[in-house]
């Protein structure tokens, strides 16, 4: 087992600077950046880290951005709401930000990443300039238009590119992380999850029994340990691929060839590593390395490829008619309430889907989707108001954000009501899957981890 890596990259090295002349790829990253409305529309020009939580983070953050696009087409109205979303969004953009610094930052000091001081003077400098971009509308200095949307996104595009792919580029940290980690915490940050319970909970038990070989070596008997742990290691295995397979069978989702070849060799090289035990030529401390590279490596690209929620969205999301057939791929919280509304709330999503599906152009559906969807404004209305008293109470650290993409969802979904009733926008497939993913990644990223512990 020999997954390729490259050597990690020196820590001293200066960052890359964008050429002073505009190349034929400059100008189209900027013009990309001028014309994207959604996310789609920008990801080919913005790098991954690959560290989940950050390009996850720099998508969201790329996504409010690109919500002022919402903002400007209706602009001109000058209603007391459209000021309010304007300021709404900006807020939006200054909470998260602040957030993802913040993680950032600590990241960085927890595993000694390069680039920490010019990181943290990179970030105030944002955050300075959204600050002063508020205090400007606020003041009547400043409406929100094209121009701010370009600046702050060539920034924010420069900076992810540049400074933050060279900080948080695996091939800097990640060979050393594996040698050294004691235990899943450690991991974690480097393991994409798919939010699925069942595929989640296997990931992390399969990186836990690998983690275990460092202590068999200094155990007496470690012999016996070691051949105990690979039998789990493969019980644990052959269950775990049948679930994903019989998963992507199911729902026909991508990847079964290559999920299967990738399966099978996992399980030959296991095979392998117990007969070199019982030779005793079997070198833990570098098997226990080859293991973590490469199953941190197949969690992080290919179950990625088949159980990315984009995937599920597409296969499973938009086609399903049934409670019973979302629910799986849809987190319990463990609050019954909670549970619950999140229940009702998909419900009332899937019947707007069902509705435009099935009616597509008839308006004489108008009166039923108007009041669909003041059905899941107001549900959702009290459901967030619900959450925000818990979050009060229990002065949850991430409470701020999380309002803010409260706000953001129900702004989101009273702009397509508004817009579809006056005739200004089509219901499409692509606007009811970015409803539905946001609405599946905000239960995963945001209930889970703040109410999962009451």
């Amino acid at each position: 087992m020999n997954p390729t890596s490259k050597a990690p990259s020196d820590p001293a090295r200066q960052v890359s600077r964008p050429s002073a002349v505009a190349t034929r790829d400059d100008l189209w990253t900027r013009w990309v950046m001028q014309t994207a409305k959604v996310w789609e529309d920008i990801a080919g020009i913005i790098k991954k880290t690959d560290v989940e939580h950050i390009d996850t983070d720099h998508k969201i953050l790329t996504e409010i951005t690109l919500a002022i696009n919402n903002i400007l087409g209706r602009e001109g109205s000058f209603s007391l709401e459209w000021v309010t979303e304007q300021n709404r969004v900006l807020d939006h953009l200054y909470i998260f930000a602040e957030h993802h610094f913040q993680r950032e930052e600590r990241i960085i000091a927890d595993y000694d990443l390069p680039n920490a001081d010019l990181q943290k003077v990179q970030h105030e400098k944002f955050l300075a300039m959204v600050r002063s971009s508020i205090d400007d509308f606020q003041h009547g200095r400043l409406t929100v238009g094209i121009n701010l949307k370009n600046r702050i996104l060539e920034w924010w595009v420069n900076h992810i590119n540049h400074l933050d792919h060279d900080t948080f580029c695996r091939e800097n940290w990640v060979q050393a992380l594996l040698k050294k980690a004691l235990t899943w915490q450690e991991l974690a940050e480097i393991t994409k999850p798919s939010y699925i319970d069942e595929i989640d909970q296997a990931h992390r038990f399969m990186t836990e029994i690998t983690l275990q070989l460092h202590d068999s070596i200094l155990a007496s008997g470690g012999q016996e340990r070691m051949i105990d742990l690979f039998r789990q290691m493969e019980a644990c295995a052959v269950a775990h691929f049948q679930v994903e397979e019989e998963m992507i069978r199911r729902h026909s989702l991508p990847g079964l060839e290559f999920q299967l070849q990738q399966h099978q060799n996992f399980l030959r090289e296991l095979k392998g590593y117990l007969v070199e035990i019982q030779q005793g030529t079997l070198q833990p401390n570098l098997v226990r390395y080859q293991l973590l590279n490469w199953w941190i490596h197949h969690v992080n690209n290919v179950d990625t490829g088949s159980f990315a929620l984009e995937q599920l969205a597409d296969h499973i999301l938009l086609v399903a008619s049934t409670w019973e057939e979302l629910s799986p791929f849809i987190r319990r919280i463990g609050v019954a309430v909670i549970d619950e509304e999140h229940r009702t709330i998909t419900g009332y999503i899937m019947e707007l889907n069902q509705m435009f599906a099935a009616h597509a152009g008839d308006t004489r559906l108008y009166a039923s989707l108007q009041q669909k969807f003041d059905q899941l404004i107001s549900s959702t209305r009290l459901h967030f108001a619900r959450e925000e008293k818990i979050m009060a109470e229990r002065q949850s650290q991430l409470a701020k954000l999380h309002v803010a993409e409260h706000h953001h969802f129900l702004s989101m979904v009273h702009s397509y009501q508004e817009g579809f009733l006056a005739g200004r926008l089509n219901m499409t497939r692509n606007l009811q899957r970015l409803m539905l993913i946001w609405w599946v990644n905000h239960i995963s990223q945001y209930d889970y981890p703040t109410f999962g512990t009451l």
